[in-house]
C-alpha cells in the first residue's frame, strides 16, 4: 500500500477568505498572500492521490495562530476523513491557547490520528515549555 505521509489541505472557502486570514495570521500571509499560491482542498488531494496511484494520505492543515481558524480547519479535515477513508487526519493545535488540551481531546474523539502541523515560532508558544 502506498501512503503519502505528509500532505496538506484547506477547507473549501479558505481561498475566498484569503485576504481576511492574511490580515490576522502573519505566517499564512507570508506563504499565501499571493493569489497565485494554490490552496489545495481535500477534494484536490483525493484527485491527486488518484492520479498518482497512492492509496492513502496523512493530511494536516495549516498551523494557524487563531482558534477559530484552527477549529474550522480541524472540523473540515475530520469530516473529510469520515467521508473518505483514504484520508488519515491530523488535528492542528496552538498550545498557547488556554483550551488547547480540550481541543486535542475533542479532535481525537472525532477521529484525529495525531497532531500536526505545529509551528511554535508563529503560534506564540515554546516547545520546551520555558
Amino acid at each position: 500500500m502506498l501512503i503519502d505521509a505528509h500532505t496538506h489541505a484547506f477547507a473549501p472557502g479558505t481561498d475566498s477568505e484569503r485576504v481576511a486570514i492574511c490580515a490576522r495570521d502573519e505566517t499564512f500571509a507570508e506563504l499565501y498572500a499571493d493569489p497565485k499560491a494554490r490552496l489545495a482542498t481535500t477534494a484536490d488531494l483525493v484527485s491527486a492521490l488518484d492520479l498518482a496511484g497512492i492509496e492513502r494520505a496523512v493530511v494536516a492543515g495549516f498551523a494557524f495562530r487563531h482558534e477559530r481558524d484552527l477549529a474550522a480547519q480541524n472540523d473540515h479535515l475530520l469530516v473529510s476523513a469520515r467521508e473518505c477513508e483514504r484520508l488519515v487526519p491530523l488535528a492542528t493545535l496552538n498550545l498557547s491557547h488556554p483550551g488547547w488540551r480540550a481541543a486535542a481531546e475533542k479532535a481525537l474523539a472525532a477521529g484525529a490520528r495525531g497532531f500536526g502541523e505545529l509551528r511554535p515560532h508563529n503560534q506564540g508558544w515554546d516547545p520546551l515549555g520555558s
